[in-house]
């Protein structure tokens, strides 16, 4: 029942953003194939072909979806300041088997959209000491 509840809410949302998006010229969005199951928020997603597009009034809040539309999270990542990104790309902290995704950065922009990444078990922020980055370029958009 609360799946349900969940999933029809989810689709209110997006068709919120959707329409927001038609209306306000919002970015068209980009494609990614994550080869490898990684975290994105607190929710754990499958390899696979990915969408990311803004959604909502503001335009904060991001919504990732498989191409095969049986997963989707919303994140609500912090911007920083980067310089000019040349590529649409997603970038990865690595701590032992898993992956988290930390940042999403789109070209011609000179902002990166940052997500808190947090080891699962303890909640305490995944060291730079003991993690390595890996970095996923998109398909296009």
């Amino acid at each position: 029942m609360k799946k349900s509840i969940f999933f029809a809410f989810l689709n209110i949302l997006l068709a919120a953003g959707y329409a927001h998006a038609q209306t306000s010229g919002a970015s068209a969005g980009m494609n990614v194939d994550v080869p490898f199951d990684f975290i994105a928020g607190d929710v754990t997603l499958h390899a696979g072909k990915y969408t990311i597009r803004t959604v909502g009034v503001d335009g904060d809040t991001l919504l990732l979806r498989s191409a095969d539309l049986k997963e989707a999270v919303l994140v609500s990542p912090s911007v920083v300041e980067s310089g000019h990104n040349n590529n649409d790309r997603l970038v990865f902290k690595v701590e032992g088997s898993r992956h988290y995704l930390w940042q999403i950065s789109s070209a011609g922009d000179d902002m990166t959209r940052e997500l808190p990444v947090r080891n699962r078990e303890n909640q305490k922020p995944v060291s730079k000491k003991g993690s390595r980055e890996v970095t996923v370029a998109a398909l296009g958009r």
